[in-house]
């Protein structure tokens, strides 16, 4: 039977990325310590991104700050890229290349695979904390509070939204709308692609967003607070249908596998699995450290060929 799994990382002690069997939630492997190489004790795994056979991984874990190659079918330490010289917060890929985005030097950098090497970048002017991809285009948005929109091909601005109002910590899109949250606004914003006008809003959730997933007529986001829930919200109208439990801490990453809800975050320091039929948590498992990210991949049939987005995970029996 073909496995799927979901994948989450944090900060020390821990500072690895667990490899999770979404049918069991039981960890199957474990990277290495995001800070082994540079022996620093307080390395943060902060985003994810997968592409074929491999996940990468990136976050803090100074004096350098690099983007991983994790093999994804033992978690085994393959390759890392350059030092990006910051805090590396946001990752996605376009099924060739690795972006990564986050504090000073303020750059979106286009990374191969192959080697890890950079072959372009684009200066976005503020700090990065979300990057996104809808098949054609690479989406940015961070301190800025603009969401820019990025031709991959010579990594060129061809258009920005207006002014969300605050720090934009997460992006995500369903083909038509991009999704937009973050911090003093502390609403989800839909902006429509093809103009990058903003056409629609959610109510105030109340403190600043840092996880957001789209699937299926809804977008579900999350935040800081001791009592933070996952908002249910029905992009038709934007309007809040419904809402979890309290996750007991912040919540920093949400991903979807289409049925269920993953979450992670602070003080729980669990891995949550959600049924979005009624928002009730199914299960859990702990990480034993805060938690910054989440990335679900699903196994597809066999000779399946590999989607450009979302990234699927390979074929296990």
């Amino acid at each position: 039977m073909a496995r799927n799994f979901v994948f989450c990382g944090g900060q020390t002690p821990t500072s690895t990325v667990f490899k999770v069997d979404i049918a069991t939630m039981l960890k199957d492997a474990e990277s290495d310590d995001y800070g082994i190489l540079q022996e620093y004790l307080y390395a943060t795994v902060r985003a994810l991104t997968s592409v074929g056979d491999y996940i990468y991984c990136g976050g803090t874990n100074s004096p350098e700050n690099r983007i991983w190659q994790i093999d994804k079918s033992d978690m085994s330490y393959i390759n890392r890229s350059a030092d990006y010289s910051g805090h590396i917060q946001a990752l996605t890929n376009d099924g060739t290349y690795i972006y990564c985005g986050g504090s000073s030097p303020y750059e979106v950098w286009k990374i191969d695979p192959a080697d890890m090497s950079k072959i372009d970048s684009i200066l976005y002017n503020s700090y990065i904390f979300a990057l996104d991809y809808d098949g054609t285009y690479i989406y940015c948005g961070g301190q800025g509070a603009r969401v820019w929109k990025i031709d991959p091909t010579d990594m060129s601005k061809v258009d920005e939204s207006a002014s969300y109002g605050g720090r934009i910590h997460v992006l995500v899109n369903d083909g038509t709308h991009i999704y937009c949250a973050g911090a003093d606004t502390d609403r989800v914003y839909k902006i429509r692609i093809s103009d990058m006008v903003k056409v629609d809003q959610s109510a105030d959730y109340g403190t600043t967003i840092r996880g957001l997933t789209v699937f299926d007529g809804y977008v579900y986001c999350g935040g800081d607070g001791g009592g933070a829930t996952i908002w249910k919200i029905d992009i038709s109208d934007m309007s809040k249908v419904d809402e979890s439990d309290a996750y007991g801490g912040s919540i920093y990453g949400l991903d979807n596998d289409g049925t269920n809800l993953f979450c992670v975050g602070s003080t729980t320091k669990e891995l949550w699995k959600i049924d979005v039929s009624d928002m009730s948590k199914v299960s859990a498992l702990a990480y034993g450290a805060h938690m910054a990210c989440v990335l679900v991949a699903l196994a597809p049939t066999v000779g399946y060929d590999y989607p450009i987005y979302p990234v699927i995970f390979p074929l296990e029996t």
